[in-house]
């Protein structure tokens, strides 16, 4: 039987690393691994799980567009300077190629919060194991799609952006529809839900504040995460900064 469960729980982030540079430098990169980040925890469930069906093949492909990121010297993600992006226009990058996502001058010093804004439909193409796996229905020369923040989702509370609007979701399992959403993450995820009236599955928690001058990287892992029932989609995926 399907169970409908949670879509893409953003709720559990990894630490941010920093290194020292010469100017207050700020990279974020991209990468479709988590390499066993320090503080990673766990797995997000997404989309629909089957008792009687294990997930089998990883993406190649892992496209997200991307459209802006902020960084907060509070814990509740108040007061956030855009320092990636302009928080308006689309940028697409494949996380499986370990991409820079932004790079920018930062003022110095710690900060405990940091948001991204993207679209919720992200793209990938399956490896063979997952053509092997599920034959008709995961192709390697087709790049699927999901929707991580859906009308059949199951949640409750709406997502909101960064003004503490609510965000309707669009799209199903079957039907992606593209939105704008806003991930937060935070030393108090508590605090940002609090202020934000947030739902908990687009609050993450930091291990550690994120340093400037660093670097961090925002990883979508969706290693043997992809399941072929009805249409070719990801299950599992660990999401989080490292």
């Amino acid at each position: 039987m399907k169970k409908i469960i949670s879509v893409l729980a953003l709720c559990l982030f990894a630490a941010c690393s920093s290194s020292s540079t010469s100017s207050n430098n700020l990279t974020v990169y991209g990468a479709g691994s988590s390499e066993e980040a320090a503080g990673s925890i766990s797995v997000r469930e997404m989309a629909i799980t089957r008792d009687d069906l294990t997930p089998v093949g990883s993406p190649t492909v892992i496209n997200m567009t991307l459209y802006g990121f902020y960084i907060s010297p509070n814990t509740d993600c108040s007061d956030a300077v855009l320092v990636g992006g302009d928080g308006e226009t689309a940028v697409e990058k494949d996380f499986a190629g370990n991409p820079v996502l932004f790079e920018t001058e930062v003022d110095e010093g710690s900060y405990p919060c940091v948001i991204m804004v993207l679209s919720d439909v992200i793209g990938f193409v399956p490896d063979d194991d997952a053509v092997t796996a599920w034959p008709g229905v995961c192709d390697a020369d087709t790049e699927e799609s999901f929707d991580i923040y859906r009308t059949d989702s199951g949640e409750v509370t709406p997502w909101v952006d960064l003004e503490g609007n609510d965000v309707t979701a669009t799209g199903t399992f079957e039907a992606p529809g593209a939105d704008v959403v806003t991930v937060f993450a935070s030393t108090d995820p508590d605090a940002v839900i609090a202020a934000t009236g947030a739902n908990e599955f687009q609050v993450g928690e930091l291990a550690t504040e994120l340093v400037v001058p660093g670097q961090t990287t925002f990883y979508f892992d969706a290693s043997n995460g992809i399941l072929g029932d009805g249409r070719c989609a990801i299950e599992n995926a660990t999401v989080g900064f490292r």
